[in-house]
């Protein structure tokens, strides 16, 4: 998962400027803060279609990403409160 997206970060500019802003201070404390970060850069790549307006067209794909994304954040929130 982390090359691809390094790989669309190099490729997609702004999606690299939208996952710095989402990761900045994410390495200055503890392993939690880490893993949070990399959650929210997942979040960010999986959004990257919509943010495009690649799927303008396809609402049921802009749903899926969207439920993809929002399991993603429920995952990150059960984890924290262990």
């Amino acid at each position: 998962m982390l090359r691809r997206l390094v790989e669309d970060m190099a490729a997609k500019p702004k999606l690299a400027e939208r996952i710095f802003v989402r990761l900045h201070g994410a390495d200055e404390s503890c392993v939690d803060r880490v893993s949070l970060g990399l959650s929210w850069a997942e979040e960010e790549w999986l959004a990257q279609p919509v943010w495009d307006g690649a799927l303008n067209q396809d609402l049921p794909k802009v749903a899926d990403i969207a439920r993809q994304v929002s399991a993603a954040a429920a995952s990150i929130a059960w984890r924290s409160k262990r």
